[in-house]
Formats: structure tokens, C-alpha cells, sequence
């Protein structure tokens, strides 16, 4: 089976994006990348590396790209703590409607992410297959429509 390394986000400007991704996933840009930020030195194509120190998690590479589709680049479901929505909309994220079970922001450039809240009982393995769950039955379809499939009320799945 598969196992997830890095996920990627295609950006266009990758000195904002880097910085805005490191705060909200907690992960550090490698001390290289970090460099070549703070002296805005990366070539026209070059990514940038946030990496989990220990080892345990995937690795975020912040991609340019000069062509975007407006939405879709990317997608992440986060499980938050208290004060972590806080947190995303001071490091620039921007709240673009809240659900029952989730808050759905933009970064910077547009590109939509959730965060969940993390439930006081249960591992993280149990928050991710609610988080599927939710998606499934209650969450945004790719028409726009949100909610359980079936009775329908005008555009809005019910």
C-alpha cells in the first residue's frame, strides 16, 4: 500500500505561501529553504521544503507554478485545537464560511483548506474517519452543494 510523503501546493508567489503554511501546519521550512527565503534567493521553479524534524509526518512542498487553476490546488483537512482557528485568520487565512462540523478558510492566494475541531474522546486515526464521514454524507459536493445526498431543496442538499 501507498504511503503519503509530501503534499504538494502550487503557488504563485512561494515567499508568502511557505511562511503562511509553516505557521498553520507548525512545520519548519528546512533551514536551507529558510535561507534562500530570508535572502528571497529561489530560482524561478524552485520549491520549498517544510519538513517534520522527527520524521513522523509528510513532508509540504511550496511549488510556483505560473499557470493556477483559480481553485482546487490544493486541499487540507486540519484537526485543530482551541485558538488554532484563531491563529490561521491572524497568520492571514481567511474565513470563507462556516459549517456544523468545520470552518472552511482560504490561505493567501485562495486556495480553500478545513479545519475541524478535535474531539475530546478518541485517537487521531478516529478524528480522520469522521472528517471522512462528514465530507461524505454532510460535507461541500464539487457542485457547490453541501449536505446528505438525497432530499433535495434547491441547490442545497438537505
Amino acid at each position: 500500500m501507498p504511503q503519503l510523503a509530501a503534499i504538494v501546493i502550487h503557488c504563485h508567489d512561494p515567499y508568502l505561501i511557505a511562511s503562511f503554511w509553516s505557521t498553520i501546519t507548525g512545520l519548519p521550512v528546512t533551514p536551507e529553504d529558510r535561507s534562500k527565503l530570508a535572502e528571497r534567493s529561489l530560482g524561478p521553479t524552485e520549491s520549498v521544503l517544510l519538513s517534520d524534524p522527527t520524521g513522523s509526518g509528510p513532508d509540504i512542498w511550496i511549488a510556483p507554478a505560473q499557470d493556477l487553476p483559480p481553485m482546487g490546488r490544493i486541499h487540507l483537512d486540519l484537526v485543530i485545537e482551541d485558538g488554532d482557528l484563531e491563529a490561521a485568520v491572524a497568520a492571514g487565512a481567511t474565513v470563507v464560511r462556516t459549517l456544523p462540523r468545520w470552518t472552511v478558510l482560504a490561505d493567501p492566494e485562495g486556495n480553500e483548506f478545513c479545519l475541524f475541531r478535535r474531539h475530546s474522546y478518541g485517537s487521531l486515526a478516529a478524528e480522520v474517519d469522521r472528517i471522512s464521514y462528514w465530507h461524505r454524507w454532510d460535507g461541500e459536493r464539487s457542485d457547490g452543494t453541501a449536505g446528505r445526498p438525497g432530499r433535495e431543496t434547491g441547490s442545497v442538499r438537505q
